[in-house]
């Protein structure tokens, strides 16, 4: 799901994927924890950018109307 808002990361912002967490977890160590990452793109852009691999970062306190989060429910069973 991808094109209408940018979508806000918990990640703090790292130049590569280098040492990335590979469990899935939130990528809070090092990099730059006063941006934070933003995935997919939004209405507000062209079309080449509208992708789920497209990524930029802001400070998390910042607002916008290109800019959006999703809600995650995770259940475990036995």
């Amino acid at each position: 799901m991808h094109g209408n808002v940018w979508e806000w990361w918990f990640d703090a912002w790292h130049d590569s994927y280098n040492n990335a967490p590979t469990d899935g977890s939130a990528w809070e160590k090092a990099g730059d924890p006063g941006k934070r990452v933003l995935r997919g793109g939004s209405w507000g852009l062209n079309g080449d950018n509208c992708r789920a691999a497209d990524r930029g970062r802001d400070p998390p306190d910042l607002r916008n109307d290109t800019y959006g989060f999703r809600l995650v429910l995770v259940v475990r069973t036995r």
